[in-house]
């Protein structure tokens, strides 16, 4: 996601911080963009988890459940990317402390926010790391096609490049909702069975069939026997 589109959804994001509800046309005036691009900044946050609700006139930010102080959402991940790598261009002296925070974080919640030294890539420029959730949340809210080195719930492993639609908490692990380009269907991917990682430069547009809408139609967004792990 470009840094325009990255400034739009943050400064979104403020105004409906106040909770309010808000028409489209006066949320298109001061983002000074159209009607159609809020529409889509909308369905990026939705699917990063911020609880905003549209009801085809006027757009809120709903009050969060209830969570437990050191869990993170996937869009709470993605903010604090966002703010890490804000903070490090606005202020190159400022960018050590930021990796000093990020460490700590790690330290503090392993598995959940990733530490920065992990996010070496191999020689096919996959990462390997132990987290992906903020990754996953930044190529969900940009589009952005993704590769990913996976192992089943039977052991089998592959390459395959999907198109990530949805990050959902299933308990046990964060839940990837994506399409599958190698099966052409939908597919449920675990986190904590993704091996390697590579956001790809491909960007990808809503197809009828495949998109979050559809996913939700068929299984009514919760694992059903119609859409397969993996």
């Amino acid at each position: 996601m470009g840094n325009d589109d990255t400034d739009r959804l943050l400064r979104l994001l403020a105004i409906l911080s106040d909770r309010r509800p808000h028409e489209r046309p006066d949320l298109a005036k001061r983002l000074e963009t159209p009607p159609q691009a809020v529409e889509g900044d909308v369905a990026r946050l939705q699917a990063l988890g911020f609880p905003v609700m549209d009801d085809g006139r006027t757009i809120r930010l709903t009050r969060a459940g209830s969570a437990a102080p050191v869990q993170f959402t996937a869009g709470e991940l993605w903010l604090l990317r966002v703010l890490f790598e804000r903070l490090g261009e606005f202020d190159p002296d400022a960018w050590e402390a930021t990796l000093d925070l990020q460490r700590k974080l790690a330290t503090a919640l392993p598995g959940v926010v990733p530490c920065p030294e992990w996010r070496d890539p191999g020689e096919d420029g996959l990462l390997a790391e132990d987290n992906f959730l903020a990754d996953l949340a930044e190529a969900v809210a940009g589009r952005r096609k993704v590769t990913i080195d996976y192992l089943s719930g039977e052991e089998e492993r592959t390459v395959r490049t999907v198109r990530p639609l949805h990050l959902e908490d299933w308990g046990r692990s964060f839940v990837l909702i994506a399409w599958c380009d190698l099966r052409e269907d939908f597919r449920a991917f675990r986190l904590d069975r993704v091996m390697r990682l590579g956001l790809l430069r491909e960007t990808f547009e809503p197809e009828p069939g495949r998109t979050l809408a559809d996913y939700v139609r068929r299984t009514g967004g919760t694992e059903r026997p119609g859409l397969r792990r993996g």
